[in-house]
């Protein structure tokens, strides 16, 4: 009895070619496609309830992120440091970066801020 692969054809063609666009921009599209559509849940812990959010909701809060970075003058190419836990907040905050069309580096240690261009948020 021969058991499938688990591992992918390294020689596929992973259709590289065909971008369908960045991906604040698709979750944008799904966002007004699909509003109500759960999209993240986030599991409690000990500090925190189990909340769940649809694709809106998620589209919305990080829309007032990419606003306020804006407004704080945020430029495209800037780098945003984002110190957060891994959850909700975190996805927020990425896609609103690359919504105000800066980059993010999530940083190991807040120590160290880095150059001018760096803004933590």
């Amino acid at each position: 009895m021969t058991h499938p692969s688990i591992l992918p054809d390294p020689t596929a063609d992973l259709h590289w070619s065909q971008f369908a666009g960045a991906i604040h921009d698709i979750f944008a599209e799904n966002a007004v496609k699909h509003p109500d559509r759960l999209f993240v849940v986030e599991t409690a812990s000990s500090f925190i309830q189990q909340r769940s959010f649809t694709y809106w909701q998620i589209h919305q809060a990080s829309n007032v992120v990419a606003q306020r970075l804006l407004q704080d003058g945020i430029q495209r190419g800037d780098v945003v440091m984002i110190y957060a836990y891994r959850g909700v907040d975190l996805v927020v905050a990425v896609l609103g970066t690359l919504k105000a069309g800066a980059a993010f580096s999530v940083p190991l240690s807040t120590w160290n801020h880095g150059s001018d261009n760096v803004h933590l948020f």
